[in-house]
């Protein structure tokens, strides 16, 4: 790890000044670089992406287990914090060598949900994930949650029963006498439990994790099934940890749940749910969603449609049908002139009988661009591939296609080469020189590792940043195509995001496309 002085501040500042000027002539900044290897970046977001909260508050983490002790921060500092942006960054102390290393960080917040993460690195490679956390008094549309707690010693636990209240379809869980819960490596987990029971509506879908498409599922006899579709009848989810937040993956005894479904709820053959019919419950072991059983729905007393299963793990749960996809599909070569473009355009498949879209994407128009467009469900007209001069940045036109395919069917294994004949858009550079003295070389040590620069349009929702470039020692001119010249932008600048963003400029207008700082070598020569 080094110690790098460099003129930061000028991505940004440079940007609203003239070309070739240094804008912080005299000026350095100390750098601390941020370990590169064995990290843990956890994105902690509020899960109710409506609450104007994005973060939770006053958010408190804990690194706890066998080798917490070996966790440093990610400058090799003990100091453990997250970033105003929601991000945790951590990492295996260097002067650590011994593999694997386990530990679980653990997130608190009044009135959510605890976050645990169970980490374990075998070897340098980095792990990004992100956390949702949820507030009992603000859960997303569609969710509802019910907690309960009991005592667990080695002989088992006393019964439970508890039930989800809010707006919706609802879910009960029955927790048997002397149930013994286990984790995942079959240890007792002992203590004081806390039972989280989740049901999720098919709007808050997303909550729930490989719900749109099964892929590797397992069915009844354990063979695996060919990707599909989900068409969804409701979800629950079932959690539970103890105080000293280890997590139980199975229990010694099935637990109860009943689950209310929205009998509006449409099947494949067009009618809706009723009392009688036999639905799939589906469970997520080990990372894969396999088939449990075939359950038949009924009636509760509340009058609400409803189904009772038993069930032996924490984890996921879902109910609905298989809907078929295609294994095959279009492929496609783009030949143009373009090059090293970072913006991508977007990609319509139409109906030639009805014209209605049936699917859109976004592609690279960078020559010798290769895209299988596969996994799509068979569709009974045939249609056609358009292109338009519409990128994922700063839009275009997305009316008049400047290419259209000839009619193909969706499950066809169609390879086609696309010509695209557009202007060459115009990219903005940004550039360091560095000049040394006579018999010095430069120093690459003295610049960060990595710079990474953010913008957002000037007026946009300020919680929404996206990537622009990545300067580093070695690359010190980088070409991006995502700003229009003449646009207002905002831009943010670091080289440790989990330490923050320090280095903000607003409302930048591009006025041009070519920018350069020229540095007299001063500090980066040696």
């Amino acid at each position: 790890m080094t110690t790098s002085k460099y003129y930061i501040a000028f991505i940004l500042l440079v940007l609203a000044l003239n070309a070739c000027k240094d804008p912080l002539e005299g000026v350095t900044i100390s750098i601390k670089d941020p370990i590169a290897s064995s990290t843990v970046k956890i994105y902690y977001v509020n899960g109710n992406y409506a609450d104007t909260a994005r973060i939770p508050k006053n958010l408190k983490i804990s690194i706890i287990g066998p080798d917490a002790d070996k966790i440093v921060n990610s400058t090799g500092s003990k100091k453990i914090s997250v970033s105003k942006e929601g991000l945790l960054g951590v990492a295996v102390s260097p002067d650590y060598t011994t593999r694997p290393v386990k530990f679980k960080i653990i997130g608190e917040s009044d009135g959510f949900l605890t976050s645990i993460e169970e980490i374990e690195i075998s070897g340098t490679g980095n792990i990004t994930r992100t956390a949702q956390m949820f507030k009992f008094s603000n859960l997303p549309n569609g969710m509802n949650m019910a907690i309960g707690t009991l005592t667990s010693g080695s002989g088992g636990s006393a019964a439970l029963a508890f039930g989800t209240s809010g707006k919706g379809e609802q879910a009960t869980m029955t927790v048997p006498v002397d149930i013994i819960t286990k984790d995942k490596a079959g240890q007792n987990v002992e203590g004081k439990l806390t039972w989280v029971l989740n049901n999720y509506s098919n709007a808050a879908r997303n909550y729930v994790p490989s719900s749109y498409t099964f892929y590797n599922a397992i069915d009844l006899d354990n063979k695996i099934l060919k990707p599909f579709d989900f068409n969804p009848f409701g979800f629950f989810s079932i959690s539970i940890f103890n105080e000293k937040f280890e997590q139980v993956s199975s229990f010694s005894k099935p637990v109860q749940v009943m689950v209310e479904l929205n009998e509006n709820t449409l099947k494949l053959d067009g009618t809706k749910l009723k009392v009688g019919d036999t639905v799939p419950f589906w469970g997520f072991i080990n990372g894969t969603w396999k088939l449990l059983a075939n359950v038949v729905l009924g009636r509760n007393d509340s009058g609400k449609l409803f189904v009772s299963v038993s069930v032996t793990n924490a984890t996921y749960f879902a109910f609905g049908e298989m809907i078929e996809i295609c294994d095959k599909g279009l492929s496609f070569t783009i030949n143009s002139k373009l090059n090293a473009m970072d913006t991508y355009y977007l990609a319509k498949f139409l109906d030639v009988k009805t014209g209605g879209q049936v699917r859109a994407f976004y592609t690279s128009f960078n020559n010798g661009t290769n895209v299988s467009v596969t996994g799509l469900r068979p569709y009974p007209n045939k249609v056609t591939m358009q292109l338009f001069n519409y990128n994922n940045h700063y839009g275009g036109d997305p009316n008049v296609p400047i290419y259209k395919s000839e009619p193909f069917d969706v499950c066809e294994d169609k390879k086609i080469s696309v010509n695209v004949t557009i202007p060459e858009p115009k990219s903005v550079t940004l550039e360091i020189t560095i000049k040394c003295p006579v018999g010095k070389e430069l120093d690459e040590s003295q610049f960060p590792a990595a710079m990474q620069l953010q913008y957002q349009l000037s007026g946009s929702n300020p919680n929404n940043w996206t990537d622009l470039l990545t300067l580093t020692r070695t690359i010190r001119k980088v070409t991006t195509y995502k700003l229009q010249l003449g646009s207002k932008y905002n831009l943010r600048a670091t080289t440790n995001a989990a330490q923050g963003w320090p280095f903000l400029q607003r409302d930048t207008t591009i006025k041009q496309d070519y920018f350069l700082l020229k540095l007299d070598g001063q500090g980066y020569c040696k």
